[in-house]
């Protein structure tokens, strides 16, 4: 099997985000402490949004912050999730 050189390269970026997704989580699929602290929305460290799973697991969660930080929670979630981003939006309009 032959493999062009843009072939190589997608298959090589593709396995690179596969090491620096599994470096911000744990075995478990935690979140680790350092991710935590360079991802965080509101705080030090709450809040962390970086892939579509942080992302609607932070919306899903929303509810546990300051109304005051709710919209800056949704609009970084937007990135990586924008459907739920959208409903989350619409429902706290209706609050």
């Amino acid at each position: 099997m032959k493999v062009t050189k843009s072939q190589l390269k997608q298959i090589i970026q593709e396995e690179l985000e596969a090491v620096v997704a599994e470096a911000e989580r744990t075995a478990k699929g935690n979140i680790t402490q350092d991710t935590r602290e360079k991802h965080a929305t509101v705080g030090k460290d709450k809040f962390p949004i970086f892939d579509k799973k942080s992302a609607e697991a932070a919306i899903d969660l929303r509810g546990h912050a300051p109304e005051a930080d709710r919209a800056k929670i949704i609009n970084k979630a937007a990135k990586y999730a924008p459907a739920a981003a959208k409903k989350a939006r619409e429902a706290d309009k209706k609050d």
